[in-house]
Formats: C-alpha cells, structure tokens, sequence
C-alpha cells in the first residue's frame, strides 16, 4: 500500500528559503529593549493635515527644522525644544530644506502666484537664511523647473535639470538620464547624478561632458566618499558600480522568495564605507571595502525608512510606526518606540540622528525628540 508524506509548513518554508539562496533570518519579535524617552519639544498648534515633509539637524546638533506640507517650516532649539522661528507661506510647496552650516539654513519653494488680470506667475525660488542675522538672506530664482527637490551642496543647487552656482548666480542647464528632470545627487565637485529608466548618467558642468551606462532602473545611492553607486531595482534586485570606471563590481540582490513586497528602504553612512538597504521586511547592511554583508535582520513589518549616525548606530522605522534603534558593532537593539501610526509612515526625510547620536528627531504628524539609550 502507498503512503503519502505530508511535509509540514515550517519545512516547507524553510525549504523554500533555501532554494532562493537565503536562510530566513530571526525576527526582532525576539529581542528586547527599552522604550526610548521622549524630550519635549514646543510644537505650534496646526491643521491634522499639515503633517511632516521633512526634519533635519543642524551640523552642530544645537538646532533642528521641521518641514510641513503647504509650506510650513519651523526653527527648534534642541536643548529647550523652544520654537525659533516660523516660515508660513501658504500657497507654496517645498521644494528643499536643510542647513548650509550652523547658522545658515535654506528653503525652496514653488508657487503660483497671482499678478492680475486671471494671469498666474510660476515663480520657483530658493532662499538662504542666517540664523544670526535674519535681515541678511539671498534669494535666487529660476526660470523654470517642476515639482522636483531642491539639492544644495557647497555653492550649487540642483533643481530639474539647472545647476545655480550662488557665487555668481549663473544658471547651467545639466544632461540629465530623462528630459524630465529625474532624482539626482549633487557631487561634492558640482557633477550631477542621474538615473531614469536604466541609464545612468553623470554629467560634469566644467566641461559640459558626461560619462553613461546601463543599470537597473530604479533609484540610486551614493557612498559617502562618492566612489561607490548603489542601484535598486523595482524586482529585488541591487548593484555597487564604481566611480569613475562606471564598472560593476559587486550585486546585493534579494533572493526571488522575498520579491513579494514593493517596497525599498535605504541609507548610506554619513562617513564610513557602509549603506543599508530593506526589501519589504528584510534589513541588510554591507560594507564596501571589502564588499561584505555585515548585519541582517527579517523584521515584523515593512521597513519605511532607515537612518545611520555618525558613528555605529542604525535607526528603522516600520509600517505602522514603531522605530528601533541598532548599535551595528555589537549586532545589539538598543531602544524602541512606538507611535502606532494607522496611515502615515516614517520614510528616510523623518528620521535623523543628531550629529553626537545621542538624539533621534522622528515623527509624521509632529517632530518628536528621542532619547538615544
């Protein structure tokens, strides 16, 4: 007589884990840690519907500025959590925010504005001002650019395919990998980066010349000593190409059992050699010199933004908004807090460390102040 074997479900998975190239990895439901403490902050009263856009430290960590959506911005003490100074301009859309140093902050702009006769102006601008001196700020214009970020880095700012240089306020238009002006990395040397529909492109506007290859198409990262690219593709999969050989010299690539999610979470480290990557609930960390996986975890939701400090620290947050907070040198969970968020998300703009580490400025409907354990 002929029996028939039944394998069970854990075997079965964990079968289906191995023929994809990938043990499944412990979930973090088994570690704990402490709850962080959160400091407070003066938060002005506002419509449930201007939630967060965009929370940044400044470099010396004293202060931090919260973006909200329908151009609302906010300057907080980090010390006291004392309101600083408050932008509202209604009408307007961000199109950047950040600090240029201690006492030098920017934000850009879009707006239509009314100049009679049914007749609108789209004016697209970006403004910089002291925190010392708020008499003293410069505002640049131009000509024209949609609803595309802001970047800002040195002397030169990068919107939709113009490159501004505010030390002479001459605008140059950029070759970008779309016509349409896709996302792009500003260099430390001026070049700008750009990736759209597998083609990757830098363009040089010293000498009006660009450099091209194929890759995934997707979005991109950049090492912090910009000799590495990181592409992600929409299928899993991910590549390390080099700069300026443009080779490729390494693939990161999830395994095809876990493709069922959509979704990417990534960061790179503000120093060392190092960037984080989730593919729906998987967290992977690699080094790049040498190219090595160095952490990984399966976590219990999606993974919505991710966040490194300066020194050894990992922040992520989660659908559903619960943050944990890793030391990567001992492979340790140091805190969690949970905001139980039924919609929003915390995405890589609503997370950041302060530059010591010992803060983490999170939060989707207000900026909330965390104590690093």
């Amino acid at each position: 007589m002929r029996t028939t074997r039944f394998i069970s479900i854990p075997a079965l998975l964990c079968i289906l884990a191995l023929c994809s190239g990938c043990l499944v990895t412990p979930t973090v439901a088994n570690e704990s840690a402490p709850i962080m403490r959160s400091l407070p902050v003066e938060v002005p009263e506002m419509e449930p519907s201007f939630t967060l856009s965009q929370l940044q430290f400044s470099p010396d960590g004293k202060r931090f500025l919260e973006a909200r959506h329908y151009t609302f911005a906010n300057l907080y003490s980090t010390e006291t959590g004392k309101l600083l100074w408050s932008f509202d301009e209604r009408g307007h859309n961000f199109r950047g925010l950040g600090f240029i140093d201690d006492d030098t902050f920017f934000i850009g702009t879009r707006a239509f504005l009314n100049t009679g006769a049914d007749v609108k102006r789209d004016l697209r601008q970006i403004t910089f001002h002291s925190i010392s001196a708020p008499a003293q700020s410069n505002t640049y214009e131009f000509p024209d650019g949609r609803d595309k970020e802001m970047l800002v880095r040195g002397n030169h700012v990068y919107y939709d395919a113009q490159l501004l240089d505010r030390r002479d306020g001459r605008i140059q238009r950029v070759i970008t990998a779309h016509a349409y002006g896709p996302p792009a990395h500003l260099m430390a040397d001026g070049k700008v980066l750009t990736l759209a529909h597998g083609q990757m492109v830098l363009f040089d506007p010293a000498t009006d010349d660009y450099q091209h290859w194929r890759t995934e198409s997707g979005i991109f990262l950049v090492s912090a000593s910009e000799r590495f690219v990181l592409t992600l593709a929409d299928n899993g999969s991910c590549s390390v190409w080099s700069l300026p050989s443009t080779a490729r010299i390494e693939s990161c690539s999830f395994p095809s059992f876990f493709r069922s999610e959509d979704a990417y979470a990534q960061a790179v480290h503000p120093h060392r050699e190092r960037f984080a990557v989730a593919w729906g609930d998987i967290l992977r960390v690699y080094d790049l010199e040498p190219f090595q996986l160095v952490f990984e975890r399966t976590l219990e939701s999606e993974v919505t933004g991710l966040t490194f400090s300066q020194g050894n620290l990992l922040a992520v947050a989660q659908r559903g908004g619960r943050i944990l907070v890793w030391n990567l040198d001992e492979a340790r969970l140091l805190g969690r807090y949970d905001f139980n968020y039924d919609r929003l998300s915390i995405s890589n703009e609503l997370l950041q460390f302060s530059p010591d580490g010992r803060r983490l400025l999170t939060g989707a409907h207000a900026p909330v102040l965390l104590e690093v354990p």
